[in-house]
């Protein structure tokens, strides 16, 4: 269910952001999936994300992104094997 407290504290765009992240982890943690160190993961490229929230732009997507990372609400690694492979 949507969280109006992080449309309160984030913002509307970064909420919507967020509540997707939030599934997929949940979704990843049920089913045993991108476990990295004691944190479940879910992971895209910006060009991904971009499909996922086709009602915001890419450029409202990134920023929605990095400034969720920057208040602490998303925390993002890269955990490729491939050192040209920028997905996060």
């Amino acid at each position: 269910m949507f969280n109006e407290d992080h449309a309160s504290k984030y913002g509307l765009k970064e909420a919507v952001v967020l509540h997707k992240i939030i599934f997929y982890v949940l979704i990843n943690e049920k089913d045993g999936r991108n476990l990295h160190g004691d944190r479940h993961w879910t992971f895209n490229s910006r060009e991904g994300w971009q499909n996922v929230f086709k009602c915001l732009s890419y450029e409202q997507v990134w920023r929605s992104l990095k400034a969720l990372e920057k208040k602490g609400a998303l925390v993002s690694d890269s955990f490729n094997r491939r050192a040209y492979d920028k997905t996060r």
